[in-house]
């Protein structure tokens, strides 16, 4: 531990490190109304706001922490098993009220529950919720996404397969005789002849 050098002057006569020790203590471990209040309003509105549940959950328990030891509940608790009890189902409350509005249904299920758990296993309870949703979560944008890529996929390989068979699958004929499309040289009409009253036009028209 290390002293201002005020605080170090003031204390460089004492006798014993006792006297100092009570001395420091009874000059600055004073904690008033006011600073109790501050910190029970900030348990009181504290909320997950969109926080993960551990960070929302151990962040709550920091301050109840900070909370008993100002109030020396410790103390009191040991002799009273009631308001042991007590406290804890406080603390569940002010837990179970900080929550997200997805946790409702998790939040029905621990007030229904008799007996009523204590704040760490509403806190195990809603991390398995959270655990079971984020994984269900992921599953489905993995079957989106993949469902999404195999209809992209076998619309281009349709469409790609009906212009390789329009392409391929019916050539158009052409006569190997006069060079023209449209028939074979089994049907040219230069070799079988024309029908009856067919007038030949001119190649260039």
């Amino acid at each position: 531990m290390s002293l201002s050098e005020d605080v170090y002057n003031g204390q460089i006569f004492s006798k014993t490190a006792e006297s100092v020790w009570n001395e420091l203590k009874g000059t600055y471990d004073k904690v008033d109304a006011s600073v109790t209040f501050n910190l029970y309003q900030k348990i009181n509105s504290c909320s997950q706001v969109g926080q993960s549940l551990s960070d929302y959950y151990h962040k709550l328990n920091a301050m109840w922490r900070q909370f008993d030891d100002m109030v020396k509940i410790d103390d009191i608790v040991s002799a009273n098993q009631s308001f042991q009890e007590h406290c804890q189902f406080l603390k569940l409350m002010q837990f179970l009220m900080g929550l997200d509005d997805v946790y409702t249904p998790i939040k029905s299920q621990i007030l229904t529950s008799d007996p009523v758990p204590s704040v760490k296993v509403a806190f195990s309870i809603s991390s398995r919720d959270e655990s079971h949703r984020m994984h269900s979560n992921q599953t489905q944008n993995a079957k989106i996404q993949s469902t999404a890529f195999v209809s992209k996929t076998g619309f281009n390989n349709s469409n790609n397969s009906g212009n390789n068979r329009r392409k391929y699958r019916n050539p158009p004929l052409k006569c190997t005789k006069c060079n023209m499309l449209g028939h074979t040289v089994d049907r040219c009409s230069e070799l079988i002849g024309y029908p009856p009253g067919y007038i030949k036009k001119p190649f260039n028209q």
